[in-house]
């Protein structure tokens, strides 16, 4: 086992750790040991530090912010919910209309599939999944709903983007095979990543 897998193996543990400290409310410390895993990594893979802090930032502090909306903020479940809609909105609606219109690619260097139709159709979809569910349910205006919508759908194409750029050099087409035909949960999720940051940044500006 090289120091890199090595490397992986303690950022897993920790990672898993951190998720029980902020599950039961010691938020201060996963901060210690995400410090103490980065350390380490620095340690051990010196000339590829962007990959010791990557399945810190990219992959669990997203599921962080889940864990602390869902645990400790009164309508979190129904923020979740809400993320959710947004994303699937702008998966879907980019999927179907991509493939129907089709048309100019968006960055085909990056993602030879994803087209400018697809893309706004995604952000339209977005904001109008946005207010819907933010209507059905009461939480805030429409503007800022629109506001939502708009910023999380860009989020969830970045998000998808970045995936597909991260799978081009390293010259995969999916992250794994778990998912038949789909690729990995990293495939399903890429939007979600960076769109959960940004609607945290929104819950925290607006409360």
């Amino acid at each position: 086992m090289n120091d890199l897998s090595i490397n992986f193996f303690i950022n897993y543990i920790i990672i898993i750790i951190n998720f029980f400290f902020i599950f039961y409310g010691f938020n201060l410390l996963p901060i210690f040991f995400t410090i103490l895993g980065l350390l380490i990594g620095l340690l051990l893979n010196k000339k590829r530090w962007p990959l010791v802090i990557f399945s810190y930032f990219y992959l669990a502090f997203p599921f962080y912010i889940l864990i602390f909306l869902n645990n400790y903020f009164l309508n979190g479940k129904l923020i979740i919910l809400w993320l959710l809609c947004i994303v699937c909105a702008s998966d879907s609606s980019a999927y179907i209309f991509g493939s129907i219109i089709k048309g100019k690619k968006l960055l085909p260097s990056i993602s030879p599939n994803k087209t400018w139709s697809g893309f706004l159709f995604s952000i339209i979809f977005s904001v109008i999944g946005s207010i819907c569910f933010s209507y059905l349910f009461n939480i805030t205006s429409i503007t800022k709903s629109m506001i939502i919508g708009l910023i999380l759908g860009f989020s969830t194409s970045l998000g998808d983007l970045f995936e597909s750029y991260l799978k081009r050099i390293n010259s995969k087409k999916d992250v794994s095979k778990l998912i038949p035909g789909h690729g990995g949960l990293l495939d399903r999720l890429d939007g979600f990543l960076f769109a959960i940051v940004v609607m945290f940044f929104f819950v925290l500006l607006w409360e």
